[in-house]
């Protein structure tokens, strides 16, 4: 079967290999890999938000083809994404249409969030997740270039803390978010706690 290695110092390895015709198997260990002009080129909005530096971190081994087709993707990743502002670290794995991840880790503008969940062949959708946001106001001066009636809300205060659930289906998706901010202050007004 073909096969093609590369190999570098600052990024890793991969191999990738034809195992059929339209099949390809992908095997990578990337180290601090740089991948801004991938995004540029695959995902322009991506980029422009992250505005890299953007590497990537860890293992991934997979097989898919194309055009896409469930019945050939096979994936275990163990990667990570950083950028100056935030960082996305995942582990996972599937089969076809069933896929689970095991952790989940993102970080960006004052919020994280560490959780896990699953997407079955049958649409049907499960995951948990812890949520923190240090510092109200940075994360939303952070979102206010995408969100511009937030400019001007005065949003700051304490610390808030919370938990996501998300059940259901894909087509019908079931979110239960429940949160208390401490502090919470918004157009001069503070008042003791938000849950």
């Amino acid at each position: 079967r073909p096969a093609v290695k590369v190999e570098g110092a600052g990024w890793g390895r991969a191999e990738v290999s034809l195992d059929a015709p339209g099949v390809t198997s992908v095997s990578a260990e990337l180290d601090g890999a740089p991948v801004d002009r991938l995004l540029a080129f695959s995902f322009p909005q991506v980029a422009e938000i992250l505005q890299g530096p953007t590497t990537v971190t860890g293992r991934l081994d997979g097989r898919f083809s194309f055009p896409v087709d469930p019945a050939t993707l096979v994936g275990d990743v163990d990667l990570a994404v950083a950028w100056p502002e935030g960082r996305i670290a995942v582990r996972g794995a599937g089969v076809g249409a069933d896929w689970s991840i095991t952790q989940l880790e993102a970080q960006l503008a004052g919020v994280t969030a560490v959780g896990a969940g699953a997407f079955g062949a049958d649409g049907r959708v499960s995951g948990e997740a812890e949520l923190s946001v240090a510092d109200p106001g940075l994360t939303v001066a952070f979102f206010e270039p995408w969100a511009p009636d937030l400019e001007g809300l005065g949003i700051g205060g304490g610390p808030i803390e919370g938990r996501l659930r998300v059940g259901g289906s894909v087509a019908d998706p079931e979110l239960v978010v429940d949160l208390t901010w401490l502090q919470p202050v918004a157009a001069g007004t503070e008042i003791e706690k938000i849950t």
